[in-house]
């Protein structure tokens, strides 16, 4: 019976030391794989925080980027505007000038000259604007339009105040 409780104990002793080194190599297998899972995400955290580094640099440069052409376009529409206003300025000034200092020539083409009923006396070119004034015909800047259609449309109101001008 001795011999059978000595191996009875050798067995258990056996079961124990079998149970501690299984409950060992687990335990360190679970501190390994801790150890190998926080290496992981240290280096997953570094990797994330120098690529979350390098968006908010091109997040920079991009804002920048977009900032610089915004300008650039502002800066073109106003020079557009500009200009467009010039060009508006400096075509009122060409009318108002024409409106104010009408010339001969304004009134020149209003005369056919192979029709000698459309021909105005010899006047001066004030004198020519004051009857053709005097006439009803404002010299403006669509009064060529005018006079051209009624001139070369047919006998309208102007062909025939110079007519009517010519044969007084």
């Amino acid at each position: 019976m001795l011999s059978g409780s000595v191996m009875a104990a050798y067995a258990d002793c056996q079961t124990l030391q079998e149970t501690y080194l299984f409950r060992a190599a687990c335990s360190e297998l679970r501190t390994e794989i801790q150890n190998t899972r926080r290496a992981s995400d240290e280096k997953m955290r570094r990797e994330r925080t120098l690529l979350q580094h390098e968006v908010d640099i091109l997040n920079q440069k991009l804002t920048q980027e977009l900032l610089s052409l915004k300008d650039e376009l502002t800066g073109m529409f106003n020079d557009r505007k500009m200009a467009v206003r010039m060009e508006q300025r400096e075509m009122d000034s060409a009318v108002r000038h024409q409106i104010s200092y009408p010339s001969c020539c304004r009134v020149d083409f209003l005369i056919d000259e192979s029709d000698p009923g459309t021909q105005l006396p010899d006047y001066s070119c004030s004198q020519q604007r004051l009857e053709i004034r005097s006439r009803g015909l404002a010299m403006d800047p669509y009064s060529s339009v005018r006079a051209r259609h009624c001139f070369h449309g047919g006998d309208g109101p102007i062909v025939s105040s110079i007519r009517e001008l010519s044969s007084a």
